[in-house]
């Protein structure tokens, strides 16, 4: 799956992620996401919004973001007539990355 080394320096690793998320969704498009290493636990997060998932590997980490990345479209999309403009704009970033 991932072959990334699970270790590296305390230095950000950005990597590009693409394909699949849960639920038979796609991304649209290949986005970058930052890997830090907090403490033993890897945390993979989008910069723009730091919408985040955390593993004790990173291949776990990247699992638990896209989880995390495509749940919160129905979260938002839920709530829909009720957000504030920044999480509107959330909520369409989120509709323009991922194909349902």
């Amino acid at each position: 799956m991932h072959t990334l080394q699970q270790s590296f320096t305390q230095s950000p690793l950005f990597i590009s992620i693409e394909g699949q998320l849960p639920e038979g969704r796609r991304l649209t498009h290949p986005i970058i996401v930052k890997i830090e290493d907090d403490d033993g636990e890897f945390v993979v997060s989008e910069p723009k919004y730091h919408i985040h998932g955390e593993g004790s590997t990173i291949p776990e980490a990247i699992d638990a973001f896209k989880r995390i990345f495509s749940g919160y479209l129905d979260i938002l999309s839920e709530e829909e007539n009720n957000l504030s403009s920044y999480m509107y704009e959330q909520l369409e970033y989120l509709r323009s990355a991922i194909r349902t």
